[in-house]
């Protein structure tokens, strides 16, 4: 599980495949086993037209993201 981070500048980048087992990692922290997702879960959702997944990263350490999904091209 990733450490807490204290002081940080943090920026947000677009995911990258390198970064699926700390998201994954950071779901599992977050939710009770009922709700969070399993890893073919979580791939099968961050592959899906119109989804972006959005990482605040601190100092090069993921504080935590956010899948959005987009329908159509104005939403």
């Amino acid at each position: 599980m990733p450490r807490p981070i204290e002081s940080a500048s943090i920026a947000l980048r677009l995911a990258t495949r390198d970064d699926f087992e700390t998201l994954y990692a950071i779901d599992q922290a977050c939710y009770a086993p009922e709700i969070a997702y399993s890893r073919r879960e979580l791939r099968w959702y961050l592959r899906l037209p119109g989804v972006e997944c959005l990482v605040a990263d601190a100092e090069g350490q993921i504080a935590g993201f956010l899948v959005a999904a987009r329908q159509g091209a104005r939403h």
